[in-house]
Formats: C-alpha cells, sequence, structure tokens
C-alpha cells in the first residue's frame, strides 16, 4: 500500500503544480515573449487559463471509462507525459509560433499566432490532466479496502493540495530568479518523473460494464458529485476574487495576502492524512456533514471580516473544513463505485469538482460587482447547507458494506 500511495502522490503532486503553475506566470511570459493580449489583457489571460479547466471537466468522465476499459495505469502514464510535454510547449508558445512560421491576426481579439497556441496549449494540459485524477482515484478504489479509503483518499487529497498551493508561490520564485521559461521546464522535469512514478502502480481495469449499468443515475453518486462541487466553489471564490477584496477594499498587502492563502492551502494540505485515517475510525458521513456547511461558513465570514485576525481565522476554518470534508467524501465515492465502474464513478465526481472552481469566480466575481463582497461571499454559504440537507438526506439509509 505504501509503494502505491507513494506513486500516486507523486503523479497527483506533479500534474497539480503543472497546472497550478500557470496563472501567475501568463502575464509575465506575454509581456517577456511579446505574445500580444489584445485590448482586455486581463480578459484574455482569464480565458486561457480557464480553458485548461473546460478542457480538464470535459474529458474527466470519457477517460475514465474508457480507462476501466483499457487499462489505468497506460491512461495515467500517457497523461503524465502529456501534462508536461504541453506546458513545457505553452512556456514556448512564441519560438513554436515563429519556428512554424505562422503570422496570422485574430484581430478581433488582438491574438496573433503565438497567442492561440498558448491557448491551445493550456486545453491541451487541461485535457492531458483529465486522464489522471481520475483515473487515480480509480485505482485507490479498486486496490484499496474500504476500511483503509479514507486513508489512501487522505494521502491523495494531500498531494493534491500541495501541488495546488506551492505551483503558485515556486513559479513566480523560479521566474525572478533563473527566468520566465524556467518553471516550465520544471513542470516538464515533474511531470516526466510522475510518469516514471506512473509504472509502480499496478495495472488495473474493469469488466465491461452492462448497457444498463452506463448510466450514471446513482443518487449516492449524485450528491457527493454535488458535494465535491461545493467544495471547490468554496476554494475557488476564496483563492481567485477574496484577494482582490483583501487588498482593494481592506487595503492589505501582498504579504498578508500570502499568508491567509498559505493558512488554508497548508492547513487542507497537511491536515488530510491525519483525517483521512480518522475518516476511517468514524462514520465518513459524519465527517462530510460537518466540513461542508464549516466550508460555508468560513468563505461567509471571510467576505465580512474587516480585520487581518477574522480573515485568517477564516482562513483557517476553511483549510480545517475541507480537510475534514474531503478525504471522507472522496472514500465514499471510492466505497459505493461498482467494481470494474471504478473510473465511471471517480470521473464524474471529479468533473464535478472542476466545474466547481470554474464556476465559482465567475457567479461570486459579478455578484460582487452587482451586489457587493458581502452578498456574494453568502452564496458558498448558503449553496453548502443546501447540499449538506441533501446529502444528509440520500445518505441516511446507506451503510457502508
Amino acid at each position: 500500500m505504501r509503494r502505491l500511495l507513494l506513486s500516486v502522490g507523486i503523479v497527483s503532486f506533479s500534474v497539480m503544480f503543472a497546472i497550478s503553475v500557470v496563472g501567475p506566470l501568463l502575464s509575465k511570459l506575454a509581456e517577456t515573449d511579446n505574445i500580444p493580449l489584445g485590448g482586455h489583457p486581463n480578459t484574455s489571460i482569464g480565458v486561457i487559463f480557464a480553458l485548461g479547466g473546460l478542457t480538464l471537466a470535459l474529458f474527466q468522465v470519457p477517460f475514465a471509462r474508457m480507462a476501466d476499459r483499457m487499462g489505468r495505469r497506460r491512461f495515467i502514464t500517457a497523461g503524465s507525459i502529456g501534462v508536461g510535454v504541453f506546458i513545457l510547449m505553452l512556456g514556448y508558445s512564441r519560438l513554436i509560433s515563429d519556428s512554424l512560421g505562422l503570422s496570422f491576426e485574430i484581430k478581433a481579439l488582438g491574438w496573433d499566432a503565438s497567442t492561440l497556441l498558448l491557448a491551445l496549449f493550456r486545453s491541451l494540459q487541461g485535457a492531458a490532466a483529465a486522464a489522471t485524477w481520475p483515473v487515480l482515484m480509480a485505482v485507490l478504489a479498486a486496490l484499496i479496502p474500504p476500511e483503509r479509503m479514507g486513508t489512501a483518499m487522505g494521502v491523495f487529497g494531500a498531494s493534491f493540495g500541495l501541488g495546488m498551493s506551492l505551483g503558485p508561490v515556486l513559479g513566480p520564485a523560479l521566474a525572478s530568479i533563473a527566468g520566465i521559461h524556467s518553471p516550465f521546464q520544471l513542470s516538464f522535469i515533474l511531470a516526466l518523473l510522475a510518469a516514471l512514478a506512473s509504472m509502480l502502480i499496478p495495472e488495473s481495469r474493469g469488466a465491461r460494464p452492462k448497457r444498463r449499468a452506463g448510466k450514471m443515475r446513482d443518487p449516492l453518486l449524485i450528491v457527493l458529485s454535488l458535494t465535491a462541487f461545493s467544495l471547490l466553489y468554496c476554494m475557488g471564490a476564496l483563492v481567485v476574487i477574496y484577494p482582490k477584496y483583501m487588498t482593494d477594499t481592506l487595503g492589505l498587502g501582498m504579504g498578508e495576502v500570502a499568508v491567509a492563502m498559505a493558512l488554508a492551502g497548508l492547513t487542507y494540505t497537511f491536515l488530510q492524512p491525519l483525517t483521512g485515517r480518522v475518516a476511517d475510525m468514524v462514520d465518513k458521513r459524519l465527517l462530510v456533514a460537518t466540513g461542508l456547511p464549516l466550508a460555508g461558513l468560513a468563505v461567509a465570514l471571510a467576505g465580512s471580516a474587516s480585520t487581518t485576525t477574522v480573515i485568517y481565522a477564516s482562513m483557517l476554518l476553511f483549510g480545517v473544513s475541507g480537510s475534514l470534508a474531503f478525504p471522507a467524501s472522496n472514500a465514499l465515492v471510492g466505497i459505493i463505485a461498482p467494481r470494474g465502474r471504478e473510473g465511471a464513478y471517480t470521473g464524474v465526481y471529479n468533473a464535478m469538482l472542476s466545474l466547481g472552481v470554474m464556476l465559482s469566480p465567475i457567479i461570486v466575481g459579478y455578484m460582487a460587482d452587482a451586489s457587493g463582497y458581502r452578498a456574494a461571499f453568502l452564496t458558498p454559504l448558503i449553496l453548502s447547507l443546501a447540499v449538506t440537507m441533501l446529502f444528509t438526506w440520500i445518505f441516511s439509509g446507506w451503510r457502508d458494506r
């Protein structure tokens, strides 16, 4: 089990690092390599970054279901290599464009060929990542016994969170020391290491499902997917929109913003191995039903905070609540998935994760502009309470097998 968790952790960390490192670097990469972003550069950056999340969400279900039939390890290996290759190509979009002699322009957007390649490679990176996360969860669901599922998912979640936390921090720091292309080179190397680590994962595949079994209408899966959506909806609001509130409304400096983000991200990351073990010892439903509304409450408190003490407490609460809910929710997906159908279940679940973090900045950002930050940051609380009630109702008669 240890070798399996180590391999899964390396892949999960490397892929998440490569996905999350891109955001803070896009503006500087465009400036350094003379990649035009048009008359609305922030919009262009947002669109290019979001394309990776869109393809990630779209391809997780079909790739996971294909991996159930064709073999999961090969998908993880191919996805890891793809993530590395496409992030390296993303970092050298201008060089590739010039080498191919591409000179056309998209006048309506103010883009040229290098900008279009930047968007294309980001999209392909997201699609490649879709071959890893749900399939990794499917491997754990197939190979880990139910009584150890929480521990396994805690390690998986921690490696995921660590990559997500370190990417936006180490990327800009490395770029300032070794140049803008160095984080893309590092991400490529890490992805290749992930591909090597994936070869140590035992091969597994599911039986070919009957036609009737292909209909994904399991109410347990539906409510767990909504739980995942809600948790990432809360996270997206804090990570993307909240820093602007801290700087523009409260006048905080970037150092204070960094401390707040670190409290949420690192607490969420490093508590998950512990809370995953707790999930194996207690009723997993209790941890989900506790952590999910607390996550919404943390976002609502952050939206009404006026002092750094309240901000830091809110971020700490979010990290703790996420660490309670995620390993337990992930473990429940692995337990309820029918044998041979693990990829199909984890694909749907992870697609909803991606949709949550994609839609949250758009909805919460629009509401912040229209109604103010306090009202905007109440929406995650309302959503989390509604999903918690639904979760409690659907799982009320369920018994762990």
